[in-house]
């Protein structure tokens, strides 16, 4: 099985197989201590494009902003 890692920011990985496509903790807040998700990497996943084309799952280990970005999170979920 073919198994490919994405960084994304922060703690943020994509994780893509040959069969599944797994973003964890890929729409975190800006904040003194941490970067946010790139604007590129925004814009390509609520457009579905490149390696964020067909996520099958978000996962966010908490809920702190340095993991977890409600208004991100909630326009990825309804741009599907």
């Amino acid at each position: 099985m073919h198994t490919e890692i994405f960084f994304i920011a922060n703690c943020g990985l994509l994780i893509k197989t040959d069969r599944i496509s797994i973003l964890i903790d890929g729409f975190n807040r800006e904040t003194n201590n941490f970067t946010g998700i790139p604007e590129h990497a925004y814009k390509d996943t609520i457009e579905h494009m490149g390696v964020f084309k067909n996520i099958d799952l978000m996962l966010f280990t908490h809920k702190h902003d340095d993991h977890y970005d409600k208004e991100k999170s909630e326009a990825i979920h309804a741009s599907k």
